[in-house]
């Protein structure tokens, strides 16, 4: 967890982003693992645990549209209903987690989602929000985000692999001992 939590933080501050959050598929959903995060809505989440109970569904919002569809999404404003139905007619965005808790208090809501890869697949959604500077963000922000979801994806496909090592090395050892004892 400190991992990813140092992830958002260098990641926001690396683009220059208010707020940042990272979000893996697990169990069929995609769970918030870290985030700089201010919450818009303080009474619901009034602590750090709360954080582990927010999830999008596959397709839900912008972050299970991207964690689905494996593409990224960078607009300039969150509230432009027209723009994400140009982008994908099902394309909405849910105020279910925000990352600031200011997100009205400028006319535009700058926006930058990339989805993580491991092995060809999209298994999360690294996404920031708002520039300090008020502006979009650019290609350059999205190129850089980019290079973190790959080093993320790798990182995950290591932890992964090194996993299944462990595991099949257990069950070998254990299939040795039950034929030594026999």
């Amino acid at each position: 967890d400190e991992v990813w939590d140092l992830v958002v933080f260098d990641t926001a501050k690396s683009v220059e982003a208010e707020g940042c959050s990272l979000f893996l598929l697990e169990d069929g959903v995609f769970k918030l693992k870290a985030t700089t995060g201010l919450f818009k809505n303080r009474e619901k989440f009034k602590n750090k645990e709360d954080e582990k109970n927010v999830f999008y569904e596959p397709g839900e919002g912008l972050t299970g549209w991207i964690g689905v569809n494996g593409r990224t999404l960078r607009i300039f404003d969150l509230h432009d209903a027209d723009r994400l139905k140009q982008i994908d007619k099902d394309l909405t965005w849910k105020t279910k987690y925000s990352d600031v808790s200011d997100l009205d208090r400028t006319p535009e809501a700058p926006f930058l989602g990339v989805p993580i890869f491991v092995e060809g697949k999209s298994i999360g959604v690294l996404r920031v929000v708002m520039k300090t500077s008020g502006v979009a963000f650019s290609e350059s922000d999205q190129v850089i985000l980019e290079g973190i979801t790959a080093q993320i994806g790798a990182a995950i496909h290591r932890i992964r692999l090194v996993d299944r090592i462990k595991t099949e090395r257990k069950y070998f050892a254990d299939a040795i001992r039950t034929i030594g004892s026999e």
